[in-house]
């Protein structure tokens, strides 16, 4: 089996390929987002969907910016203010005692919005 070696350069060229293409559905989206912002109810749904707009570019999908009101997003409205909790509380906690343990948590929990709403 051969081994492929990850290269900067093509993965940057690749990601500004990717942002060209769907900019202009990432800025309406982004805009729609800022609307909705005074809604609570509305707003956390389109919160959770915004935060997952890179896995949909990731996995090569075209981004619907009306994609962000889907009722699929809000479902995870428990879950997700439970991970915040899970993921700010000892943060905080670790800023407060010393930076760098609250940098290094912050930095190991980056991915775990992915995770929750990803693989269910």
């Amino acid at each position: 089996m051969e081994v492929k070696k990850l290269d900067f350069g093509e993965t940057l060229k690749d990601s500004v390929a990717i942002g060209v293409k769907n900019a202009p559905s990432v800025i309406a989206a982004v805009a729609l987002w800022l609307i909705t912002i005074w809604i609570p109810y509305l707003n956390v749904g389109t919160t959770i969907a915004i935060t997952l707009l890179p896995t949909q570019l990731a996995k090569g999908e075209i981004v619907n910016p009306l994609g962000i009101f889907d009722s699929k997003y809000r479902r995870y409205m428990g879950e997700f203010f439970i991970t915040m909790g899970l993921m700010v509380f000892p943060i905080f906690i670790g800023v407060l005692f010393m930076v760098i343990p609250g940098i290094v948590l912050s930095i190991a929990w980056t991915l775990s919005y992915y995770f929750l709403i990803e693989k269910g």
